[in-house]
């Protein structure tokens, strides 16, 4: 796949293990895993399924397959052993638990279980990401630089959007805080914590969704700060004139990524 192709899956899987750790709070006091958004995200690794009994594990593929064994269940526990042993844990038939030794097993799983929930999300997330190829080189950055441009002359908004979303990507951007959200817009940028444990946010970003423009804030502002957020409505509004416009808030971006070795 091309540095575009693979970024976009790197967005993808980020996406999908944030929605997948989102499922872990509970609803009605019920907690239930997206089991779906899983099974997605296995796909983008290097897993496989394997059913066994009432069971859905997961072991990765190729060589080095034997004992790591994912069970997709509610606890999403990721065990270091066996698929027999999971089996016989998880879905142990009557004559198993006559064992007292399997009993044993069945109550106390600790010294086999690798995590789970969130932090099982976190590995697989990790583990597809590490088999994409990121390197990059200028004319890859040139590329989306100019599909990002064209997009916003032709009024593509998706086009657009996907382009800002690889440069913040790229950039570490994030989404805005709440205190500085404006409706109608998708605002990204720099989110850093200062000594004195105070947040600031810039370069910011914004692309009104309502009027397809895209502008740039080249400052930092305090997330708390009601006045960084009339600043970002004006800029918006045209009040403010911003540091750059539609192509070339593109062409800041792009100058803001280190060339690789």
């Amino acid at each position: 796949m091309s540095f575009k192709e693979n970024l976009l899956t790197k967005i993808e899987i980020k996406k999908l293990a944030a929605q997948i750790i989102r499922s872990f709070s509970p609803r009605d006091d019920i907690m239930k895993i997206d089991k779906t958004a899983m099974q997605s995200l296995l796909k983008l690794s290097n897993y496989k399924v394997v059913k066994e009994r009432d069971l859905e594990l997961y072991i990765p593929s190729g060589l080095n397959s034997e004992n790591k064994v994912l069970a997709l269940d509610n606890g999403l526990a990721f065990y270091n052993t066996t698929i027999q042993d999971v089996v016989l844990r998880k879905s142990p038939t009557v004559r198993e638990m006559v064992s007292i030794r399997n009993v044993i097993k069945i109550l106390n799983d600790s010294k086999v279980v690798i995590s789970k929930k969130a932090e099982t999300v976190k590995i697989i997330s990790r583990e597809a990401i590490e088999r994409l190829d990121l390197n990059f080189t200028e004319s890859d950055i040139e590329q989306i630089r100019l599909e990002g441009t064209s997009s916003l002359e032709n009024r593509y908004q998706d086009g657009a959007l996907e382009a800002l979303e690889l440069f913040a990507e790229l950039l570490g951007y994030v989404p805005c805080p709440g205190s500085l959200f404006i409706q109608g817009c998708k605002i990204t940028g720099a989110l850093e914590q200062t000594e004195n444990n105070i947040s600031t946010f810039g370069p910011i970003v914004i692309f009104s969704m309502i009027n397809n423009e895209l502008k740039l804030m080249n400052t930092k502002i305090k997330t708390r700060d009601r006045a960084g957020k009339e600043l970002i409505g004006n800029i918006v509004t045209g009040q403010t004139s911003a540091h750059a416009e539609n192509g070339e808030v593109f062409s800041f971006l792009k100058s803001q990524i280190p060339a690789q070795n």
